[in-house]
């Protein structure tokens, strides 16, 4: 009976050292732990995508043409300019909204 009360005791200790380290990260007086964990694969994706370097270099070129069209964003084949301003002409269109059947 004892082994219940201390594990009990225990218990409650653990609970209030949580609520005091979360009372002071509010307070700004630690860092905040992040939210959510990391993202990106971690060491054992970088690692096997090293060991797939040594075997297929395309595979580091594939990944990091991935990344850099990640960073530039999705750009539009048609050449043609998504605003509707057209410089070279001195036009610009403008799209009336559809109205409302409010």
């Amino acid at each position: 009976m004892s082994f219940l009360y201390w594990l009990l005791l225990l218990l409650a200790v653990a609970i209030f050292i949580n609520r005091l380290i979360a009372w002071a990260e509010s307070r700004g007086w630690i860092p905040a732990r992040p939210e959510t964990p990391p993202t990106g694969g971690g060491g054992v994706a970088g690692l096997l995508l090293d060991l797939q370097a040594l075997t297929a270099p395309s595979a580091q070129h594939t990944a990091e043409e991935r990344r850099s069209k990640d960073m530039q964003g999705e750009q539009l084949s048609t050449g043609a300019d998504p605003f509707g301003v057209d410089i070279d002409a001195g036009v610009v269109h403008l799209r009336k909204p559809p109205p409302s059947d409010e």
